[in-house]
């Protein structure tokens, strides 16, 4: 583990609690330390469960689902803020491992959304991940 993988998993329960923005944080050490910190935000990324069922893990050295779900409470900031330093990446296999993440994370939000069921109405990851700048509303 890399000392920013514990400082982003300490900074996402920290910002569930209130005593960091997040977004601020996150936006610092983007600016700082660029394609190194978003491989880890990535890694931290990945290791939350966007398909989560409420079914405790068969692992028991996995994440309590309690702490995954502060987890996944910060996603939605943590891709917000890669995003928009999308453009500022000097690795191609970054900006495509965050497209993958983020049509897995809105494919499972859709899910949800619809009751665990898709129709034909969403799109599938793929339209997703072809689609993906399209898709993006940054503010």
């Amino acid at each position: 583990m890399t000392p920013f993988t514990f400082s982003i998993k300490l900074a996402a329960v920290a910002s569930c609690k209130e005593h960091i923005n997040l977004e601020q944080w996150l936006n610092e050490n983007l600016s700082t330390y660029k394609d190194t910190f978003f491989e880890d935000c990535l890694k931290f990324l990945k290791e939350i469960p966007f398909a989560a069922t409420n079914d405790a893990s068969a692992n028991p050295f996995q994440h309590s689902s309690f702490v995954m779900n502060l987890y996944l409470e910060t996603s939605s900031t943590l891709l917000k803020v890669l995003q928009a330093h999308y453009g500022q990446l000097i690795s191609h296999q970054l900006s495509e491992e965050l497209r993958r993440l983020q049509a897995s994370s809105v494919h499972a939000n859709l899910r949800l959304q619809n009751g665990g069921a898709t129709d034909s109405s969403t799109h599938d990851a793929s339209y997703l991940i072809i689609h993906w700048p399209l898709q993006i509303n940054i503010k």
